[in-house]
């Protein structure tokens, strides 16, 4: 099986102890569709974003295509996102001024990866909307991202469970250009 792109791996069943089988590894492999939602308050959207004529959709556009040139690096041409930016939804309820509020657990920003689905999470309000304004539905993705503007009252950069399909950034421009793309 070698450089097939196939693996071996030992299974611990009593029925096939010792044996070999050979799985395929699709789930990071192969080119993979992923949604990108822009989050803003229903006030107007702000990112900070100089450059790409302060198009958050141009640069999120080069974010996704620097990181497929180290992702096709580093999986050895294996991994690649097909990604679909929509323009910025605009949620109501949510300003701005109180944007801490998706750092807590209740309304945080991931309701879809956790065990009980919270619709007020940011994740879970985008879909909603980004279905009302597109009539695109995030299941149809292998993987999805909510971008929010920068809000220096959360601790973090990025946030996502390990083995779920998404993440959320809290979208802060590099103070150098070599932090961007």
């Amino acid at each position: 099986a070698a450089g097939t792109g196939t693996r071996l791996m030992s299974v611990s069943s009593s029925a096939v102890a010792g044996r070999r089988v050979q799985q395929e590894p699709t789930y990071t492999r192969g080119l993979k569709s992923m949604l990108v939602i822009p989050a803003c308050p229903a006030a107007g959207c702000s990112f900070d974003i100089t450059g790409y004529d302060g198009d958050v959709v141009k640069y999120l556009k080069a974010v996704v295509d620097f990181a497929n040139g180290h992702l096709f690096d580093a999986s050895w041409g294996l991994l690649q996102f097909d990604a679909t930016i929509v323009q910025p939804v605009l949620l109501a309820g949510y300003s701005q001024a109180d944007c801490r509020k998706w750092d807590t657990n209740r309304d945080g920003p991931l309701g879809y990866s956790t065990f009980q689905a919270d619709p007020s999470a940011l994740d879970m309000r985008a879909f909603a909307q980004v279905e009302q304004d597109y009539g695109l539905d995030f299941t149809d993705y292998d993987f999805y991202a909510v971008v929010m503007p920068y809000c220096s009252a959360i601790g973090w950069s990025g946030i996502g469970w390990v083995g779920q399909p998404g993440f959320v950034l809290n979208l802060r421009r590099g103070s150098s250009s070599n932090l961007d793309p």
